[in-house]
């Protein structure tokens, strides 16, 4: 796969971008969700974990989401077979899976 463990240095998050991206992009969310049972956090991380991966497109990825780029899909010249709503987290979390 290519895929190289690479370590940054304590106290430099401008050597890993993409992971605090990530963790902004989780705490601007999880911030404003109530947690009202500690046995639904799993189910609450898969929500996220989805959304993040499978509709959420991403600058960086030039607007695909991560499932697209690492399932070599391109909805854009290709298209999709449905597109459907997809709202978690009382709405902090909402965008189209494009179903291919």
């Amino acid at each position: 796969m290519g895929i190289k463990h690479q370590k940054s240095d304590i106290a430099a998050p401008w050597q890993n971008g993409r992971i605090e991206r990530f963790f902004g992009t989780f705490k601007e969310r999880i911030k404003n969700l109530v947690i009202h049972n500690s046995n639904t956090l799993p189910e609450l991380l898969y929500d996220f974990q989805f959304w993040y991966n499978s509709v959420r497109p991403h600058s960086y990825l030039d607007g695909k989401t991560p499932d697209e780029v690492w399932n070599n899909v391109d909805v854009f010249t290709h298209g999709y077979k449905r597109a459907i709503w997809y709202e978690k987290w009382d709405g902090l979390l909402t965008g189209y899976y494009l179903k291919t």
